[in-house]
């Protein structure tokens, strides 16, 4: 593993250009897939792939226009009903933001302001970023909790088969509207890693 393509969340912070407390809620989130080690003390330090953030930012930067014009622009540091950060994050992930105001010429989240008309047209059921089905279960997509424990599509779809991880079903609201997203909680993946047997031993029993 290349150490220097891995960053912590000091420097997840300044690459996104937001503080510390918002650079870790968002690797703790599903957005990206991020490595933990435990220590002894209690505290963990968690590392995400520098090229993550970088694809987190550039979809930032494919939406941000300079002029704020007459629309009604909000704040990130305004959007606390929308999950802050990390809810904006997510609705323009989901298509239900297409434009972005910065402040700035320098484009950093602290920076980032979302078009008010289009937040208000979000689904209700989106807009509280502690949601459950979000934000609690610390979902992953299929892809991502792939990643995460260095196997096969196939073999996460065997764990989700027999029950060893749990799943929810998201609905998309915006693109394919009516299709829904299969996302696995972290917390579970992680239970299984350490509880059971190893994921290499698994594969060759299932023959996957």
């Amino acid at each position: 593993m290349d150490a220097a393509a891995w960053i912590g969340t000091a420097e997840v912070a300044e690459t996104l250009g937001c503080s510390k407390a918002i650079s870790l809620d968002i690797m703790k989130s599903e957005l990206v897939t991020v490595l933990s080690e435990n220590y002894e003390q209690g505290q963990s330090v968690f590392v995400v792939h520098r090229r993550e953030i970088d694809t987190l930012m550039e979809a930032v930067r494919e939406k941000v226009c300079f002029e704020q014009g007459n629309t009604p622009w909000k704040s990130m540091h305004a959007m606390r009903r929308y999950g802050g950060a990390v809810g904006v994050l997510r609705l323009l992930r989901d298509g239900h933001l297409t434009r972005l105001y910065c402040s700035s010429l320098e484009i950093r989240l602290e920076n980032i302001h979302a078009d008010f008309a289009e937040l208000e047209r979000v689904p209700r059921h989106r807009l509280d970023g502690r949601h459950a089905e979000e934000s609690d279960a610390e979902l992953l997509d299929t892809k991502s909790a792939r990643r995460r424990l260095k196997v096969t599509g196939s073999l996460i779809e065997v764990l989700v088969k027999e029950g060893l991880v749990g799943y929810v079903d998201v609905e998309n609201q915006v693109r394919w509207k009516g299709r829904s997203r299969r996302f696995i909680k972290r917390s579970d993946l992680d239970r299984f890693a350490r509880d059971h047997i190893s994921i290499a031993h698994l594969s060759v029993e299932r023959s996957i």
